[in-house]
């Protein structure tokens, strides 16, 4: 028996002496229920389980393309491939100097990159054989992200710039610096557009995956960025790390919205497939997220080091470490998706923006796009879960599939008032002569200020009459 306690690193970490192995594995999986399952809904079913022992434990988590092999990197330097459904070994990459902290599936699944070290490996899925080695120098390597086109590589760490490689012949095409800080993040938008890069410092770095300018920096206010990740329709970017998650508008870079959990130091932030929510994992809880309003659907009170959701939308997995026991053990956790059997509606906003598929319950921003020449009225339709019917911006409660509608009128200038602005002057006088002479199309709003006799036309009468308005009171025009 002891001679084949060290046949290779797949024994090692996959069967333990038979004395110790089963009181080890009745022990970690009692304490999986009793910390895991029961903390959870009731419709987060587990579908498989690992363990791993302390010095081995799992530190990156990859889902392949099309959700059906799961990568785990381990700390003892070696990563597997297992079938996601059920978690059976499908196969073992061999050792490697230094853990695997990070994984990434090419495109199309045929590679799987590990940052390990200052290297990063390029391996082949179907064999396991080693491809390309590629040198990282001065970093040692947290993070590694293909482009979704499978053009470019990434990868970055702590200490050194981001490292850029074209996937056609893996020669460097250019290195980002950030000003010294230590990335400990990549991501790149699902459109390709962008490139994020979580730093130490709290900064989100958003460079354009064209020219590799930088766009934009989002900085946190919980402590060091640790995870980053894009919703599936580019609209949204979260950042976890301290003790909060950020989830910023990509449009204009406004904070949406700040989630915290009481003791709980965010390492991980992922969206699901379809954007509906998103899950942190931090040193006290698990937790799933609405996207639209970040309310928590429901958490787990064990511990994770990392949270994924696979592409296909079946499975929801977690890893951790759990070293207050008499036999630390490592773990990963595999659910099935219990955003895919959640009880969903369509909201349809005609007029105004917020339209939109969502989880029941959700409260869903609304806003009246009010036609230029018009004033917003109300809202009118399936009006009942509106929190406010005569606000152009209000908030809808989405409990069934529901249709509002915006309604316009006219809105009522202020007679001879052309460019709006409440007060009729020479410029007014000037836009108005312009649009008789007809190198000026008049909008509605401001035919209907200059249009005095409402036969539809602007003539010449109505310019003299505005011409005398503002000659006389400009400045007791009523507001």
């Amino acid at each position: 028996m002891a001679s084949q306690c060290n046949r290779g690193p797949l024994h090692n970490v996959l069967v333990w002496r038979r004395n110790v192995q089963t009181a080890f594995l009745i022990f970690a999986c009692l304490w999986a229920w009793a910390v895991g399952e029961c903390a959870c809904a009731a419709d987060l079913s587990l579908a498989w389980q690992r363990i791993w022992p302390s010095q081995s434990a799992p530190q990156a988590l990859a889902f392949s393309p099309n959700g059906r092999i799961f990568a785990v990197g381990c700390s003892h330097a070696s990563a597997f491939l297992l079938d996601a459904s059920n978690g059976s070994m499908i196969l073992e990459i061999p050792a490697q100097s230094g853990g695997i902290y990070s994984l990434a599936f090419s495109p199309n699944g045929e590679l799987l990159a590990m940052g390990h070290g200052n290297t990063v490996g390029l391996w082949q899925t179907s064999s396991g054989a080693l491809l390309k080695r590629l040198e990282a120098s001065g970093t040692s390597v947290a993070s590694v992200a293909f482009s979704p086109d499978g053009a470019v590589l990434a990868a970055a760490g702590n200490g050194g710039p981001v490292f850029l490689w074209s996937t056609s012949d893996w020669s460097l095409a250019g290195l980002l610096e950030l000003c010294s800080s230590a990335v400990c993040d990549l991501a790149f938008s699902p459109d390709g557009r962008f490139l994020a890069v979580a730093a130490s410092n709290g900064a989100t770095w958003l460079f354009n995956a064209k020219t590799w300018q930088v766009e934009a920096i989002f900085q946190a206010n919980g402590g060091p960025t640790q995870s980053i990740a894009f919703s599936p329709n580019c609209t949204l970017l979260a950042a976890a790390g301290g003790k909060q998650i950020n989830v910023w508008r990509l449009a204009d870079g406004w904070l949406l919205r700040c989630v915290e959990e009481e003791n709980t130091s965010w390492r991980r932030v992922v969206f699901s497939p379809d954007g509906l929510a998103f899950a942190g994992a931090g040193s006290n809880a698990v937790v799933v997220y609405r996207s639209v309003d970040g309310e928590p659907i429901f958490s787990t009170t064990s511990l994770g080091d990392n949270v994924l959701f696979s592409p296909d939308g079946r499975y929801l997995a977690v890893s951790g470490i759990q070293k207050d026991r008499p036999e630390p053990f490592g773990w990963v956790s595999v659910y099935k998706n219990p955003i895919s059997s959640m009880q969903k509606f369509h909201l349809t906003v005609n007029g105004g923006s917020g339209s939109g598929t969502y989880l029941a319950e959700s409260r869903v921003r609304i806003t009246a796009h009010v036609p230029e020449g018009f004033r917003f009225v109300r809202w009118f339709g399936d009006v009942e879960e509106i929190s406010d019917a005569s606000a152009a911006n209000t908030t809808v409660f989405v409990r069934r599939d529901t249709v509002v509608n915006a309604e316009f009128a006219p809105a009522v200038p202020v007679p001879g008032d052309v460019n709006g602005d409440l007060l009729v002057t020479a410029a007014d006088v000037s836009i108005a002569l312009r649009m008789v002479v007809g190198l000026l199309k008049p909008s509605a709003f401001q035919l209907n200020a200059v249009d005095l006799n409402r036969n539809g036309r602007i003539e010449m009468p109505e310019v003299l009459a505005i011409a005398f308005i503002a000659s006389k009171t400009p400045a007791s025009v009523p507001r």
